[in-house]
């Protein structure tokens, strides 16, 4: 059914956010599995926020999100508002969350990371043309310095999001028509590289 439209810290729900979510489901594990193996990805979602602030997310585990929003949880979490951590830099799960209660805190890691056996998960906001897109990662795996093994390999999880936005593209239009988010010609200014999404055409650039 949809969901009826909430606003909190200038954030809007589209008013049929969980159809969206699992509507597409199909189609997004689909495009993951162009994405699955690079850098122990386990989970990828994106969440689009355009220019009236009303957001959509698409996920590779959209229990995540849809947990989050029937929580009440969404507004103070990385995946979802764009306004916490520093664009184009990773927001670590679990970081920013002083405003939540020590019950909030835990509710929101067992919905994020305990449920689905994910070690670690982290956010990307990037802004252009009035959008913010937030691409969200998660890994099961188990190697040591984990966190610093992502840190050290941002441009490529941003390319991984790029790619994964390009795809999503055509399927978000239709949610907001009065504004037409950014084209990935326009993202690809944003990252210095001479080749975009290389790990995908060459399997040797990703060190696991």
């Amino acid at each position: 059914m949809p969901m009826t439209r909430k606003k909190e810290n200038n954030l809007l729900l589209h008013a049929d956010i969980l159809n969206i979510l699992y509507e597409h489901r199909r189609f997004v594990a689909k495009i993951y599995r162009d994405i699955m193996g690079f850098y122990n990805i386990s989970h990828i979602g994106l969440s689009i926020v355009n220019p009236a602030h009303e957001l959509v997310v698409f996920s590779t585990t959209p229990n995540i999100e849809y947990n989050l929003i029937s929580n009440q949880l969404w507004t103070q979490d990385c995946c979802f508002n764009p306004s916490i951590g520093q664009s184009n830099k990773f927001s670590w799960w679990g970081d920013n969350t002083s405003n939540l209660s020590d019950n909030q805190q835990n509710h929101l890691n067992k919905i994020k990371l305990l449920n689905n056996n994910f070690t670690l998960g982290m956010s990307i906001a990037r802004n252009l043309q009035g959008f913010d897109l937030i691409y969200s990662f998660a890994s099961k795996s188990k190697q040591p310095d984990l966190q610093a093994y992502y840190a050290t390999n941002l441009p490529r999880l941003i390319e991984i999001g790029d790619f994964f936005y390009k795809s999503m593209r055509p399927l978000y239009l239709p949610y907001s028509p009065s504004f037409e988010p950014p084209d990935v010609r326009a993202l690809l200014s944003l990252v210095h590289q001479k080749h975009y999404l290389r790990l995908v055409v060459d399997n040797e650039s990703c060190h696991v």
